[in-house]
Formats: C-alpha cells, sequence, structure tokens
C-alpha cells in the first residue's frame, strides 16, 4: 500500500498544473483559454470505408469537451473522455517537434504518430496544431496529417470554433531505408485533403 501510495504521489508531480483561467507570458487573458462545450458536429465527408474512420469517430467522441490554458508559448489541452492520455502540451514555436503519445490515447488504424507542428497566427490569435502519422506497416498505403485550427468566433467570444482537416498522401517508395524519427517528420509530402469539418463549442461556467 505504502509503494502505491509513493508512486501515486511520483506520477501526480509529472502531471503540469492545470490552471485554465492563468495568465500567458503577456500577462493577459487568452480568449482560447478555459473550458469548452461541444455544441454542433458537422458531418464528415469521409467515407466509413476508409481506414481512419473508426479513429475519427473514436476521437469525436472523446473530444465532446476541450479545457485549454494557451500560456503564450505554448498550449495545454485536456480532454476529460479521453481514454487514455489525459493532456497534452504543445510548443507554440512554428517548428517540427517529436511526439509519440497521440492524442485521446488513441492508435490511428495504418498509421502511428510521430510528431506535430504548432503555431500561432498572432493577427486572429489563432493557434494550429498539425500531427503527423506515419504508416505503422509497409503495407500501410498512406501517411496522414492531421491539423486543427483553433480560434474564438469573431463576434462571439464565448464560442470556439475548431477547424479540422485531415491530409493523407502515399508514403515514400524505400520503404525499407531506415530513416529517424524527425526525418519521418520532415520527409515531403504530396497532401490531399480527404475531410474537413468545423466544430463548435461554447464556454463551459467555472464550476
Amino acid at each position: 500500500m505504502g509503494r502505491e501510495f509513493a508512486s501515486a504521489v511520483m506520477s501526480a508531480l509529472h502531471v503540469p498544473q492545470w490552471s485554465p483561467t492563468s495568465r500567458n507570458v503577456q500577462g493577459d487573458f487568452s480568449p482560447l483559454s478555459g473550458k469548452w462545450a461541444r455544441l454542433s458536429l458537422q458531418c464528415r465527408t469521409q467515407p466509413q470505408h476508409h481506414p481512419s474512420w473508426l479513429y475519427r469517430l473514436l476521437t469525436d467522441v472523446a473530444s465532446r469537451t476541450w479545457s485549454i490554458d494557451d500560456r503564450g508559448d505554448e498550449m495545454l489541452i485536456l480532454w476529460p473522455g479521453s481514454v487514455g492520455t489525459a493532456h497534452l502540451i504543445h510548443k507554440l514555436c512554428g517548428k517540427h517537434r517529436l511526439l509519440a503519445q497521440s492524442p485521446y490515447g488513441l492508435s490511428s488504424s495504418c498509421t502511428q504518430l510521430i510528431g506535430y507542428l504548432a503555431k500561432r497566427n498572432f493577427q486572429d490569435n489563432t493557434v494550429t496544431l498539425q500531427y503527423y502519422y506515419w504508416p505503422a506497416e509497409a503495407s500501410s498505403k498512406f501517411r496522414k496529417r492531421l491539423t486543427r485550427h483553433f480560434r474564438t468566433h469573431p463576434d462571439d467570444p464565448n464560442l470556439l470554433e475548431i477547424h479540422v482537416v485531415l491530409e493523407v498522401c502515399k508514403p515514400p517508395t524505400d520503404q525499407h531505408v531506415a530513416k529517424t524519427p524527425m526525418e519521418k517528420l520532415m520527409f515531403p509530402a504530396d497532401w490531399h485533403v480527404e475531410s474537413s469539418s468545423i466544430d463548435t463549442y461554447a464556454r463551459a461556467a467555472a464550476e
């Protein structure tokens, strides 16, 4: 029992302190920070026979509620409905970064997460997160990039819009050539849009 308690304490030390109302590095409250509950979900254009259909369905369920802590140079995201991953920290540096832990704690059919790119557009305070997936097996037929654009509604700061774009492309022909995770992340791609949708969220009242 003592060992289990000590283990739980040590695990808690590695969890970032969550404060959706904290100030960012500029000392201002970011309009993106807070807890958000989904209001509507547009129909997906992606057919059900697509390899990523089940993954998208599960992530739709897991993403009914978001908690965002925008700290200026990084953004923390918490998914209360996640089946595994409780939170992720995204560095908003505009550079590719390695990441092996998939959002929501789910593995994507035929592909595996290798990294992400996160950046901010200061003109309209839009945050963009791009997740890059590499074929999990040599027989896999595509790579994937999942992009989410976060912004508050221009007419209502209590509404959050998340534009989701799924893109795919063919994997390189030299599958047997060993590549480092960063080389895979930076590998050139001819991306084609597979699906696009906009999810709308309302700011949840503070508990």
